[in-house]
């Protein structure tokens, strides 16, 4: 991927809104993927999907896929309350950025995995480059990382064909424009 190149985080409501505020810091939440030895996080590569429509394509899949997860869970627990979920929009930062974050434990890549057919799959990966001296240590670099990361995102871009429900419109101004400040 060229330096220059634009790589998009989907927002996904309410996976990513904390109290009706949408939250930086889950926005890249990292899953632990132990066939990597990795913690990662899912963008798209915006020059791979060609344009910001086909972006928003990706974005209402990641939020379809979590709708089909949430039915599993209900056939597996009958007394689960399912969520609904709804792709709203994406942030986006240049892929350049991610290989420039400095951390104590981690080194931080962001590398091309093709997923569910989708050639413009990308994930940051987060690997442990030094063991850390406690667990908090380590959970406060990697902290750290996710900051750094909310804070090199612009946007949003709001989907244009969301969900017309009037709260899930009134999130998408003004929640996905709401960020919460840091201390």
């Amino acid at each position: 991927m060229e330096p220059g190149s634009i790589i998009c985080r989907a927002a996904v409501h309410p996976k990513y809104i904390n109290m009706e505020i949408f939250d930086n810091s889950a926005l890249f939440y990292f899953v632990a993927v132990k066939d990597l030895g990795a913690r990662v996080s899912s963008v798209t590569s915006l020059e791979i999907c060609g344009n910001e429509d086909a972006v928003h394509v990706q974005g209402r899949t990641v939020a379809q896929r979590s709708n089909e997860r949430e039915e599993v869970r209900i056939t597996a627990d009958s007394d689960y309350t399912p969520r609904e979920f709804h792709y709203l929009g994406f942030y986006n930062l240049k892929s350049s950025q991610v290989s420039e974050i400095a951390s104590d434990f981690h080194e931080i890549e962001l590398n091309w995995r093709p997923e569910d057919g989708s050639n413009a799959h990308f994930q940051i990966e987060i690997y442990e480059r030094q063991k850390p001296p406690t667990k908090a240590e380590g959970r406060s670099d990697r902290n750290a990382i996710i900051t750094l990361l909310s804070d090199l995102l612009s946007g949003p871009t709001l989907c244009p064909n969301g969900k017309t429900d009037e709260k899930l419109l009134e999130l998408q101004v003004s929640s996905l424009a709401t960020r919460i400040p840091r201390e």
